[in-house]
């Protein structure tokens, strides 16, 4: 019996969080962006294949997101030389270190190598085509936005931000989604 429960424990799958990115920013401007890049992985590790679970998994009552994860992708997002610089390390829970990626200055694009860097510590393979969302500053900003009106409880507020995400950039699936969910 117990060679079955370590055998069922070994092959179950990593259960992986993206956490919000620790944004070291102090314009105003950038305060969301965080929520914002977590968004994003979160998007382009789903479009690889891997299912991370997010906020969206769980009921209003039990935000407990990162209990029973097997994983972590923590981010930070600072500011170098008046560019964004974006970095994230991959932990295996407790507290093991697994891999890490940045990318390049000045850029939101680019994310494949996060997601590449997480399906190699997984040991999945790469789809022969990663596509990511492709966002500039605005967006960004504004989904970043739009995302902490919906943790700040005022559905009101938070489906008029989404709603204004989805006008202003229609092809942004993320926002389609939330606004669906609102």
């Amino acid at each position: 019996m117990l060679s079955l429960v370590v055998t069922l424990m070994l092959s179950a799958e990593p259960v992986l969080v993206v956490a919000p990115f620790e944004v070291g920013s102090a314009v105003p401007a950038d305060a969301n962006l965080g929520r914002a890049m977590q968004s994003l992985v979160e998007a382009d590790l789903k479009a690889a294949g891997l299912q991370p679970r997010t906020e969206d998994d769980l009921d209003a009552k039990n935000w407990g997101k990162i209990k029973g994860a097997t994983h972590v992708l923590f981010g930070t997002i600072a500011k170098l030389g008046g560019k964004m610089k974006v970095s994230a390390r991959l932990v295996e829970l407790p507290n093991v270190q697994v891999a890490s990626a940045s990318l390049d200055v000045g850029t939101w694009n680019g994310r494949q190598r996060i997601t590449t860097t997480v399906l190699n510590a997984f040991k999945k393979p790469a789809p022969l085509r990663l596509d990511e969302l492709q966002v500039d500053d605005a967006l960004l900003r504004a989904w970043g936005d739009a995302l902490a009106a919906v943790h700040d409880g005022d559905p009101i507020v938070a489906k008029q931000k989404v709603a204004e995400v989805v006008k202003r950039w229609p092809a942004f699936s993320p926002a389609k989604e939330r606004l669906g969910q609102l």
